[in-house]
């Protein structure tokens, strides 16, 4: 049995007697022409990286394909990955390559990965890999030209939103818990939301909607903004000290 072994910057394939050390052998292995072969490196590479490596070793022709397979993959479960992978990497470096390699402004790849989650022919999978990747791309580019994404930001919020609603599948409505529990330093939490006052408004509903789900795996992730809130310790007459009461009003049984 074949295994793709990554050590340290050493990157090898290692079968029944021999090891093979190949520079570029993951850049070969990813633009092979078999899904396979692509999916069994892509699955070796987010193993690796998730072992605490982080991105430390990716050349950037690696980088150069892994954004390039966004574009034009057609296996969706190497896709699927792909996206994983990028949602390990640092922001900053997957911002740098797009402009290098593709000329492409972060907007512009956020836009890319927004359109991912919304194409309905996308697997539940692909939909909630491509949830976390966005919003990811989101709380860094909101603190920084936010009004230069404004209608990505708009549409991103659309987004959260279906994927919180009760007809959406479990998997979809936990990325949008979790999602939601990254975001909420930034957008939720801080006495000085990120998003206009309509939008913050309605990833609190998002919140609120998520608090009452049926599965209690999102219930829990969705506790864990509240759990945000507290460890930040606002002024209760501050921002989210308003948000905190709203959600209170918005969760409370009504009175007959």
């Amino acid at each position: 049995m074949l295994n793709l072994h990554m050590e340290g910057p050493n990157v090898g394939w290692v079968g029944p007697a021999k090891k093979m050390n190949p520079t570029g052998l993951v850049e070969r292995m990813l633009g092979s022409e078999y899904h396979e072969v692509r999916l069994l490196t892509l699955e070796s590479l987010l193993r690796w990286m998730k072992q605490s490596h982080g991105d430390a070793y990716l050349s950037d022709e690696v980088q150069k394909i892994l954004l390039e397979m966004i574009m034009k993959e057609k296996n969706l479960e190497c896709l699927r990955q792909v996206l994983s992978i990028l949602y390990e990497m640092n922001v900053e470096k997957i911002f740098l390559t797009a402009k290098k390699h593709f000329q492409m402004e972060p907007k512009d790849l956020l836009r890319r990965i927004i359109n991912l989650v919304s194409a309905s022919s996308h697997s539940v999978e692909i939909q909630s890999s491509a949830l976390k990747l966005s919003s990811k791309l989101v709380i860094s580019l909101a603190s920084k030209v936010q009004e230069a994404i404004e209608s990505e930001l708009k549409d991103w919020v659309a987004l959260v939103v279906h994927c919180c609603g009760d007809e959406l599948q479990t998997e979809v409505k936990l990325a949008a818990a979790e999602i939601l529990a990254d975001i909420a330093p930034y957008f939720l939490t801080s006495p000085r939301p990120g998003l206009g006052l309509p939008d913050t408004l309605q990833l609190w509903r998002c919140v609120s909607c998520l608090l009452q789900c049926e599965d209690p795996d999102v219930r829990d992730a969705a506790a864990d903004i509240i759990r945000v809130y507290h460890t930040q310790k606002k002024n209760s007459s501050g921002t989210a000290g308003h948000f905190m009461s709203l959600i209170s009003a918005w969760t409370s049984p009504p009175e007959y």
